[in-house]
């Protein structure tokens, strides 16, 4: 099954090589088919918007900002683990040819540029300071959201249970701090998300949160909460990145 969303993922993408197939794999394997589809659907979007640049300015393939992606939001225990060394992904490759010739390839799809960002663009760049004029301008003919899905993943807080639910609530202190160019850096503010969890599902992983090294992993629909002036996150999920390991 992990090999099939690979391949599903890997023509998604671009990728044609058996390392970076392997590299997909690998990252469905340690986060789930879920996160890592997300991964990639944002991969694409984010290439669709504009593209990403290296370091160099050289635009990234669509495969390049998924692995972009899975660095910045994976634990870096498991992206070691996802990453392996040139030397050892020539062996880990030549170790599966042998044991398995007839394995299936990943697929041949053709490998794909993000497009790039037209130089002669003559549009202003985006100011922070302005964006309440623009946002009154978008008022004004929005569009409509069909669906909304958030990942969370860290530890939760004091847990305060009720008949049937459990409410815990985890603070963002630091937005990720490399976007796709011409993305703003988000305010410095710390965002509060009060979390309502299922207390079954809670309960399936309220051992599993003993272990100071284990990280929650939630799922599920946000809404801004004007109340408590923060987000509120309705669980349809819940694991940790301990279970997902175990599971494999």
């Amino acid at each position: 099954m992990t090999s099939q969303i690979a391949q599903q993922i890997a023509a998604q993408l671009g990728e044609t090589q058996y390392a970076p197939f392997a590299q997909i794999r690998r990252t469905i394997e340690r986060v789930g088919p879920e996160m890592g589809q997300a991964l990639a659907d944002e991969a694409v979007a984010l290439a669709a918007a504009g593209g990403m640049l290296t370091p160099d300015g050289i635009p990234r393939t669509v495969g390049g900002i998924f692995f972009f992606l899975v660095r910045q939001r994976v634990d870096p225990a498991l992206v070691k683990e996802i990453f392996l060394s040139p030397a050892a992904q020539r062996q880990l490759q030549q170790e599966q040819r042998r044991l398995n010739p007839d394995a299936p390839q990943p697929p041949k799809p053709p490998r794909t540029l993000a497009p790039p960002v037209d130089p002669e663009s003559e549009l202003s760049a985006f100011q922070w300071a302005d964006k309440a004029a623009i946002y009154t301008a978008l008022r004004t003919e929005k569009g409509r959201v069909q669906t909304v899905k958030i990942t969370l993943i860290g530890r939760p807080g004091r847990v305060v249970e009720k008949q049937d639910l459990v409410i815990t609530m985890m603070t963002q202190m630091q937005a990720p701090t490399s976007f796709p160019k011409g993305v703003p850096q988000p305010p410095a503010t710390p965002t509060d998300y009060t979390i309502y969890i299922a207390a079954k599902q809670w309960n399936k992983v309220a051992e599993a949160m003993k272990n100071p090294e284990d990280k929650l992993i939630i799922e599920g629909f946000a809404a801004f909460d004007p109340a408590l002036e923060g987000m509120a996150v309705f669980v349809t999920n819940t694991t940790t990145k301990l279970l997902q390991q175990q599971k494999r």
